[in-house]
């Protein structure tokens, strides 16, 4: 079972302006056949659109724009540690609602920001793709003109775009750049998307440094200078970013624990976090969310919070008032919600190509293992640990598994400890739908069904192993494709794309040099670190419906005044620093 809720987790009365209105909203329900084939989120991002223009009939859809001023608004932005980088496809799905309703707003990508090897090559692939739908058409997946996408000067979507690779560098006026292999200027935004580590705020985590989940020191990890799974630093790491570049507005993710009251702290993390932002001129705005609110068919509480500059001159606070944004931001968010399909509809055949190259990559792995395996003298600490687990449920352990179970090629699969773990949970739950056979005896279990007889999952984690019972013709393991569908990613289109323009590597292609991309592995980790999409778009458009900017050309005007007062600025500060040639070009800072 998922580790018992502390505090409430959905849109209540305290968080949103209008529970009647989310509760009517929720009548709605996602279909199935639009998360798994991919063209939900531009299915809710018109709905969104359609569902504010009914409440505020005589409001502009976006930032206060009217459909009939002379020049469009273009807002630039970025994604930071957003784990599969889904955010790109959240913003397309808003640029082709903008299109379909004549809101004179674009949103182009700037940078990515990301450690980890295999997923900055994962997001370098998804840029270089590009689009997966032209704005322009209704069908689905149409034909893509890529040089109709982006600005000119950056050749296109994708080319020239940075993938910068760690967080804490980005402070300074320039960063590692994984896409270049060099030192990349560091570019301000309009606005940023990003999720840092959790690892220390997990309650999952049981050796997390820090007042988090797992800890009783008198420190909240967030008040700290470091911390062992790099949440502190990942969180100083954006602080730097935000004080020196100065984004429009943040859109941040964490793990919902960042709230819960932790040791002799007085303050949470989440207060800490709060009050970080307020010193530098952000005011903030948490809502904590669960993913089968916003239509898909599985739990994921976090906590998402909107942070919006104060001192930007691109914000018409005479129009709308912060207070106001905040408010209306409230009541869009909660128009946003929608019921999840059964999560058995969701779940992929048996016979499709995705759960085969799962199949076929975990009997690969399988095999190689055994083949490596040697006879070990060392105490298996799993083994007692069952056994009186065995005990308690009044069963014999190591007892043979049913002719089901034997029959199961996906059973032949696990490992010994796995298998076992799998046959204590049948006794022990038969009625679960899923069980993470990577967690311990004991909590691996998770029921699904609903009141109504509708299934829903549990959150999708990374390094998970998820049997389910849900599927037919037999019981299997969940596989990444199907884990990257349930946080609402494009997944089908998306691997098509990169097919068709040849940045897959099947497993009969692989060599030495050249391995297989995107390995299943691969898509259960990004899914496991994923934003669930369909609560992003629901926060991105109920953000930028709620703000008030100056339009297009008085924006211009505020940014070329602010840039004047950057030069005083640096002059009355002595001029340029030791080095420097120039300027910054892109100095968001406000004054």
């Amino acid at each position: 079972m998922e580790p018992k809720q502390k505090k409430p987790r959905s849109l209540t009365k305290q968080d949103s302006a209008e529970p009647g209105l989310m509760i009517a909203a929720s009548r709605r329900v996602v279909l199935a056949a639009d998360i798994v084939d991919g063209t939900m989120l531009h299915a809710l991002a018109l709905e969104n659109l359609q569902q504010f223009k009914s409440m505020h009939p005589d409001s502009p859809l976006c930032c206060g724009q009217a459909a009939s001023q002379p020049e469009a608004l273009e807002l630039s932005w970025a994604s930071a540690c957003s784990g599969s980088e889904g955010a790109f496809y959240v913003m397309e799905a808003m640029n082709a609602a903008y299109k379909r309703m004549s809101v004179p707003v674009s949103l182009e990508h700037v940078f990515s920001c990301e450690r980890a090897p295999e997923k900055q090559k994962w997001i370098q692939a998804l840029l270089a793709v590009g689009p997966l739908r032209d704005i322009d058409s209704d069908d689905w997946p149409p034909a893509i003109d890529h040089e109709s996408f982006g600005h000119v000067e950056h050749g296109g979507i994708g080319f020239g775009h940075c993938v910068f690779q760690d967080i804490t560098e980005l402070k300074g006026l320039e960063a590692a750049c994984c896409k270049h292999n060099r030192s990349c200027d560091v570019p301000s935004v309009d606005i940023l998307v990003v999720g840092t580590s959790c690892k220390d705020l997990s309650r999952l985590n049981h050796t997390a440094d820090g007042a988090g989940a797992g800890s009783r020191t008198s420190k909240q990890v967030l008040a700290q200078a470091s911390s062992r799974g790099g949440s502190a630093q990942t969180f100083a790491g954006l602080l730097g970013y935000v004080e020196s570049h100065r984004p429009l507005c943040v859109l941040y993710e964490n793990v919902d624990a960042i709230n819960d009251q932790a040791g002799a702290c007085e303050d949470n993390n989440l207060k800490i976090l709060l009050g970080k932002f307020h010193a530098l001129g952000y005011e903030a705005q948490p809502v904590m969310t669960d993913a089968c609110e916003f239509g898909l068919p599985v739990h994921r509480h976090r906590v998402y919070i909107l942070l919006v500059n104060k001192r930007s001159p691109k914000l018409d606070l005479l129009s709308r008032p912060l207070d106001i944004v905040m408010q209306k931001f409230r009541q869009l968010v909660s128009s946003c919600a929608r019921s999840p399909p059964c999560l058995s509809k969701v779940l992929l055949d048996d016979d499709h190509e995705a759960v085969e190259k799962s199949y076929e990559e975990r009997l690969a792995r399988a095999q190689k293992s055994q083949a490596k395996k040697s006879p070990s003298t060392k105490t298996v600490n799993w083994v007692n640990q069952h056994m009186k687990h065995a005990d308690s449920l009044g069963v014999r352990w190591a007892s043979a598994p049913g002719e089901a179970l034997q029959g199961n090629k996906w059973f032949q699969l696990l490992t010994e400890r796995e298998a076992d773990a799998l046959k204590l949970s049948e006794v022990e739950a038969p009625s679960a739908g899923f069980r993470n056979l990577a967690q311990s005896i004991g909590r691996n279990n998770f029921v699904t069904r609903q009141e109504d007889g509708t299934h829903l999952g549990p959150t999708m984690l990374p390094g998970q192993l998820m049997w389910t019972n849900l599927t037919q013709p037999q019981p299997r393991l969940l596989s990444g494709f199907e884990a990257m569908m349930l946080q609402g990613f494009p997944i089908g289109p998306c691997l098509m794309r990169m097919n068709e323009e040849g940045y897959l590597v099947t497993a009969e292609a692989a060599t030495a040099k050249q391995k297989e991309f995107p390995t299943d592995s691969l898509l259960q980790d990004l899914a496991g670190n994923a934003m669930a999409l369909p609560v992003v778009l629901s926060m991105m458009q109920a953000a930028l419906s709620a703000l008030w900017l100056q339009p297009a050309q008085q924006e211009s005007n505020a940014m070329a005044v602010e840039t004047a007062l950057g030069a005083m600025f640096l002059l009355s500060s002595g001029g340029l620093g030791p080095g420097d040639s120039q300027a910054a070009e892109d100095d968001d800072e406000d004054f």
